[in-house]
């Protein structure tokens, strides 16, 4: 009889998708171990930001997890790891500090406009065509 005692590894890189420099409230990584585990959970994440992110949300189960970063609340870096011991495969063997092969961090920029959109009629006219204005500032930074 042969005893598992293989800790899973862990790798976190940027979820496919995922560019990195992003302006979008969703940031997502992508999580994948080496082998089936279990009681890998949202408080298991570290999260490093200038960004201000404050919330991590992990979806996922087997080898294969997302984990969705939010609360971004001005430019900078979102980093995300694991430390060692959090999650377990089915022989009890928790896992090794994850690793990142091609990149776990994304640079969050927030937008700096708002699209509005308003419709004018054109007065003195028979015929009505609106006219519409694409782009302009945010009125909170006016």
């Amino acid at each position: 009889m042969e005893i598992d005692t293989g800790k899973p590894s862990v790798t976190i890189d940027r979820a496919a998708g995922q560019p990195a420099s992003s302006s979008a409230s969703v940031l997502n990584y992508a999580v994948v171990f080496s082998q089936s585990v279990t009681g890998f959970s949202n408080t298991d994440v570290n999260l490093s930001s200038t960004a201000g992110a404050n919330s991590v949300e992990v979806t996922g189960s087997g080898t294969n997890y997302n984990v969705a970063v939010s609360g971004m609340s001005n430019s900078g870096n979102v980093v995300v790891s694991l430390s060692a011991d959090v999650a377990a495969d089915d022989a009890g063997n928790t896992n090794t500090a994850s690793t990142s092969p091609t990149g776990n961090s994304v640079t969050y920029s927030p937008s700096d406009l708002v699209i509005n959109e308003v419709d004018y009629d054109m007065v003195g006219t028979d015929d009505e065509y609106p006219i519409k204005s694409h782009i302009l500032p945010d009125a909170a930074d006016a």
